[in-house]
């Protein structure tokens, strides 16, 4: 599954109503995010507490960071990251880029 694909069933997803009855902000959502982020990091302050699962935390916060890309209006995140990685890539002197097209797919 390409990225953009998964913003897009995040994107129905959302259309189909709210969450927990309210319509969040992108605000709630980056708060979410940084939420999100601090179970991340407590899988590695509590490594053997049996409720952290880092897969799970992972997946929780791309989640969270794809619905706050659609919330500020960014659909093409596939176009974004790569720019990114790119933009990164020049700058560390890196001769890894991701090319347009991959797979035929842009």
């Amino acid at each position: 599954m390409q990225i953009n694909e998964f913003v897009e069933y995040h994107r129905k997803r959302l259309m189909e109503g709210t969450l927990d009855g309210k319509e969040w902000s992108a605000e709630r959502h980056a708060l979410k995010v940084v939420e999100e982020l601090g179970e991340i990091a407590r899988c590695f302050t509590k490594p053997n507490d049996p409720a952290n699962s880092l897969a799970e935390e992972l997946a929780d916060g791309i989640s969270c960071l794809v619905i706050l890309a659609i919330k500020c209006g960014y659909t093409d995140v596939d176009t974004l990251l790569r720019s990114k990685f790119n933009e990164v890539s020049l700058r560390k002197g890196s001769q890894v880029f991701i090319p347009e097209s991959i797979n035929g797919n842009q």
